[in-house]
């Protein structure tokens, strides 16, 4: 697991989904964070996809939920990486809380953060 704590911060479980801070400071080379990117192993777009959190029907509404500060932008699936990728903008502020669903077996995922050219810069890389 590599987690860069200036950036973002573990905030724990709330049931089945992950909670996390993330920090709004300039990248490392001085370029804004302007959002950010999440990389979440398999296929969180299909229609079964939530099936195990049947309270959402899509990976973004446990953000409008459990989140704050972030703004569902666009989502995809990349079959080169294998991962569904959820794009995020702030909404205000200098912190967000992003919430992303887990399942029982072990979910690797990064966050990325990336500025307005899609720039992108690695903030966590993590087995849930």
């Amino acid at each position: 697991m590599m987690m860069n704590n200036e950036y973002v911060e573990f905030l724990g479980w709330e049931g089945s989904y992950a909670r996390f801070k993330i920090k709004r400071h300039p990248l490392p080379d001085g370029r804004p964070l302007n959002r950010i990117i999440v990389a979440h192993e398999g296929d969180w777009l299909s229609d079964d996809a939530m099936t195990c959190h049947e309270e959402y029907d899509a990976y973004e509404d446990v953000q409008t939920d459990l989140g704050n500060g972030l703004v569902f932008i666009a989502k995809e699936y990349s079959q080169l990486m294998s991962r569904s990728l959820f794009s995020f903008s702030f909404e205000y502020g200098n912190e967000a809380i992003l919430a992303v669903p887990a399942t029982g077996e072990e979910i690797y995922f990064e966050i990325y953060g990336a500025d307005r050219n899609h720039g992108m810069f690695l903030l966590v890389e993590r087995e849930l």
